[in-house]
């Protein structure tokens, strides 16, 4: 298969700003962040997803990435799985430039207000990380179109974080409180990811499976806890945007207790919980 350096091709399709509620910004770090992210949840599970679909996409199946982000994810199936395709979308063309290949694109798309595709289009949908990103109705709406644009038999995988630290320290306490506060006041729900699996079934999803994994934060937690006070130390500084945006607190107190959590950091065993939920949509 002929590659070359350069952006995969993206398409402008229907994001036109309205009913966005991401709340992060799109720039170099927060791009950054998104790659360790990436490269810790591929250490942290032992490879890039974990439906058990290995067989099928060796032979080839349609594959959405949806929230893609840079797309690293779905870089990183097309070159493993060269016989099926992927479709990563994402709300902002935040795609780096990259080694093509044939079976990959991205499009400009606000999943929050539904998806552009055709009803049993893909045989499996891939998703994580859109706490910060829908409201509940808004998932719910996600979580009917991906049901939707699955074949019957298809397969539903969300990973997804809970915004709340566990064994905090103070400064972390502190921090996830704000955090915590600023999200209700943006209409989103910080324990989303508790919910997936009971929003599923009311979908219609059978065979749901909820998988709980908590991450440490810091030495404490080995080469896994650096990773993810490395990524902390990206996205702080990130949701302190939003924070201070809604009235919560100052920009001077953040950054105080910010640099405070981050140093207790290896004072605690500070972690963070995340839900790998699975479920396949009746062929019946």
């Amino acid at each position: 298969m002929q590659s070359t350096s350069t952006t995969p091709k993206s398409e402008d399709l229907s994001s036109d700003g309205n009913d966005i509620h991401y709340i992060l910004p799109s720039d170099a770090s927060e791009t950054e962040r998104l790659r360790l992210n990436h490269s810790m949840w591929k250490y942290a599970l032992g490879g890039l997803q974990t439906a058990p679909l290995h067989e099928d996409l060796e032979r080839g199946i349609k594959v959405l990435d949806i929230g893609c982000g840079p797309g690293w994810w779905s870089i990183d199936m097309a070159k493993k799985y060269p016989n099926s395709q992927f479709i990563g979308i994402d709300i902002t063309a935040n795609f780096p430039l990259v080694e093509a290949h044939d079976n990959i694109s991205f499009q400009v798309i606000n999943a929050g207000t539904g998806l552009p595709f055709s009803d049993g289009e893909f045989d499996y949908v891939f998703q994580r990380f859109l706490v910060m990103g829908f409201s509940v109705d808004q998932y719910r709406l996600v979580i009917k179109e991906i049901n939707r644009v699955l074949k019957p038999g298809g397969t539903i995988e969300i990973l997804e974080m809970v915004s709340k630290y566990n064994d905090a320290g103070p400064w972390f306490q502190k921090i996830g409180n704000w955090i915590e506060k600023a999200l209700h006041l943006s209409g989103l729900d910080p324990t989303i990811a508790i919910k997936l699996a009971g929003m599923l079934q009311d979908a219609g999803f059978s065979h749901v499976t909820d998988k709980l994994r908590r991450i440490p934060i810091g030495s404490w937690g080995g080469s896994l806890g650096e990773m993810y006070l490395a990524i902390q130390k990206l996205a702080l500084p990130a949701v302190m945007t939003m924070v201070i945006h809604l009235g919560v607190t100052t920009k001077e107190a953040f950054r105080a207790v910010m640099n405070k959590a981050i140093e207790e950091s290896s004072e605690h065993n500070t972690s963070g919980d995340f839900h790998i939920v699975c479920a396949i949509k009746p062929i019946f």
